[in-house]
């Protein structure tokens, strides 16, 4: 009968009556009759389930990563392509960190660990609910909160290790090596009560400069043992940014000039061939002379590049009003080899208006170190709006630019908005048991917000210092009556199978019901 059926439609060749015949047929059938009519349709029109899955990768690689679970609700048929197994592995594969030394877990753990606890760990960082957190506190005193912590770096990040300044009152400043999973800690210093600037933790070295402008190289072993400490003392005390990768540490030297002159050097040592090799790049950010505000690296040893990014700004005209117009932001990204060898330049300028709370007190740009957003060979660099001239403990620091660097292309595409997966805003939120989201949105960049479970009017200021595929590492001072700028130091844990020493659990997952959703 349904043959027959079917053979008496297709015999009918004039257009007009085919079209007739369908609509008194659509009359005649019933609700669950159309509905399935409506499916075999809507599939027969649908070209997603038809291309092979790997062409329907390709097309989604040039999406959002987030997208393979958003665009699950379009339909049944799309849900039953993007959830496959397949796909979705390839989808982690893009999200999960360029280097598996990011990661706390063992480089097997992260290649051959199942679906379920990677979308657990994905959704625990987009959703901002860690799973353990530990805390370290009376770590030091003397920093400035999240303003010293845009131009000097107080505090690194590698796998599972944080290296930070513990400075206290009287005594020499320490650098304070800690395994996050053992607890095991190791202290460095330099001579002579030397102040450290700024530190940096790859996976084989740990180094710090001091305001005498002095580098102190530290090969690390395994667990956690500190070889002996190579002393350079460095051409200049000016140190505009240092960064590492593996063995590879570079080095920004401002050397001389005034105003809108801007003459530094690179320099690039190796650690394990203790060789110091120094390039110039006295050349000056794209568009007019302007003076360079803040400096950031990102060194990759693996592609033997090292790129560095130079933030320079210009008041703008005055407008019609009695208020400034904003300041333009010029960033020039500036791409060399090992070698000195210059690949690429590029610069992008600006115009930002100025936050109307910074009108009477001025303002300052800051740009905190680049940091991994997540996604496979990308970085976050941030542009901080910030008052200057007065005494800022508690004034607000306001996100002007976020954007998405590729390390292995060298472009960088701005983001329209702050992705809320990376906002630890979300963290707090979700840990604290006062009401501090309004206090956060006035910090909406990742290097600024209130602490957890702290109430709204605490004297507290709070910086988030590094995030890499397992830790978020938070730093908080606080001044009392006794105390003077006293540092804690909080660390989220967003993998569930990373142990870490000393961690409470958070209970914020009982919630989770499907592995497959985001």
């Amino acid at each position: 009968m349904a043959d027959r059926f079917v053979q008496s439609f297709a015999s009918i060749s004039n257009p007009e009556e085919r079209l007739s015949a369908l609509h008194k047929l659509v009359q005649t059938i019933g609700f669950s009759e159309r509905q399935t009519a409506c499916t075999l349709i809507h599939s027969k029109n649908d070209i997603v389930p038809q291309l092979p899955l790997e062409l329907v990768l390709e097309v989604f690689s040039y999406l959002d990563v987030y997208d393979a679970w958003t665009l699950q609700l379009v339909n049944r048929e799309w849900r039953r392509t993007v959830s496959s197994e397949q796909f979705l592995r390839a989808t982690l594969a893009r999200w999960e960190s360029h280097d598996p030394s990011d990661s706390a877990r063992s480089r097997d753990d992260v290649a051959g660990g199942s679906l379920r606890d990677k979308i657990r760990h994905m959704r625990a960082i987009r959703h901002g609910k860690p799973f353990t957190v530990t805390t370290y506190d009376n770590t030091g005193t003397g920093w400035g909160g999240p303003f010293q912590q845009l131009f000097y770096r107080g505090i690194d990040l590698k796998g599972d290790k944080i290296a930070y300044i513990s400075r206290q009152s009287g005594e020499s400043d320490t650098v304070v090596v800690r395994n996050l999973v053992t607890g095991a800690a190791s202290m460095l210093h330099g001579e002579a009560r030397e102040k450290i600037k700024s530190i940096v933790l790859t996976s084989n070295v740990v180094a710090f400069v001091t305001f005498e402008g002095a580098l102190y190289v530290t090969k690390l072993s395994d667990h956690l043992l500190l070889q002996k400490t190579t002393r350079i003392q460095l051409p200049s005390s000016n140190v505009q940014a240092i960064a590492g990768h593996d063995n590879t540490l570079a080095l920004v030297l401002r050397r001389g000039g005034r105003g809108s002159v801007f003459k530094a050097c690179v320099l690039v040592y190796d650690a394990e061939t203790r060789r110091l090799q120094d390039y110039n790049i006295d050349k000056q950010p794209e568009g007019k002379d302007k003076m360079v505000n803040a400096v950031g690296i990102i060194v990759d040893s693996g592609r033997e590049t090292i790129n560095i990014f130079m933030l320079a700004s210009e008041p703008a005209p005055l407008s019609t009003g009695a208020d400034p117009a904003g300041d333009d932001l010029i960033l020039t990204h500036l791409r060399m080899s090992l070698t000195g060898v210059v690949l690429s330049r590029q610069g992008r300028a600006w115009h930002h208006n100025i936050a109307r709370e910074y009108l009477k007190l001025g303002v300052r740009f800051g740009m905190p170190p680049p940091q991994l957003s997540g996604c496979k060979d990308e970085y976050r660099i941030q542009i901080a709006q910030l008052p200057a001239g007065v005494n800022r403990s508690h004034q607000p620091v306001r996100l002007t630019l976020d954007l998405a660097f590729n390390v292995k292309t060298g472009s960088w595409t701005v983001r329209d908005q702050v992705r809320r997966c990376c906002r630890v805003s979300e963290v707090n939120r979700s840990v604290s048991e006062e009401d501090t989201y309004d206090k956060v949105l006035q910090a909406e960049w990742k290097g600024v917000t209130m602490s957890p479970g702290l109430a709204r009017h605490s004297d507290l200021v709070h910086s988030v210092a590094m995030m890499n595929d397992s830790f978020l590492v938070s730093m908080s001072v606080e001044s009392t009556e006794q105390v003077s700028g006293m540092t804690s130091i909080e660390v989220f844990c967003f993998d569930e199978n990373v142990k870490m020493y000393a961690a409470q659990d958070l209970g914020l997952w009982p919630w989770l019901d499907d592995s497959r959703r985001l």
